[in-house]
């Protein structure tokens, strides 16, 4: 029988990291396939997601979402408590421009890079956007 009579669809997701971690070979592969059931041409929307390691084991587990999926929100944002109002926006400019071109890109990986941005980026907010309120004395 084949997966395109029978309405199947292959959910993979190449850039994710591997369901199996070879001890001995140091690399990750992904035996695991999942596949998804089609009406009429049509899929649900689908995502999968690979977990962290098992204790002591190769295994990594992975989590199928089926369906739409929305995002809850429960913590308050840190602009809400930030006073943009009284923000010292020459210092942050210029933080940032100094900040910046610090940053290597060619030794490291991107995702190392871009946590370096998002930190630069926090120092300079840090030391120019006033945060929190001050209760007025009466």
């Amino acid at each position: 029988m084949n997966a395109l009579n029978a309405d199947y669809l292959l959910l993979h997701v190449a850039k994710q990291r591997g369901t199996f971690h070879s001890a001995r070979w140091q690399r990750d592969y992904s035996p695991d396939l999942c596949w998804i059931s089609t009406t009429v041409g049509r899929s649900e929307p689908a995502s999968s997601v690979v977990l962290g390691d098992f204790p002591h084991s190769q295994h990594r587990p992975s989590v199928i979402h089926i369906g739409l999926q929305l995002p809850i929100i429960t913590e308050k944002s840190d602009a809400e408590d930030a006073n943009f109002r009284k923000a010292d926006w020459a210092s942050y400019t210029l933080a940032t421009e100094r900040s910046i071109p610090l940053i290597p890109v060619n030794n490291i990986s991107v995702d190392e890079s871009y946590q370096r941005f998002c930190g630069a980026m926090q120092k300079a907010a840090r030391h120019s956007i006033p945060r929190g309120f001050r209760p007025m004395n009466s």
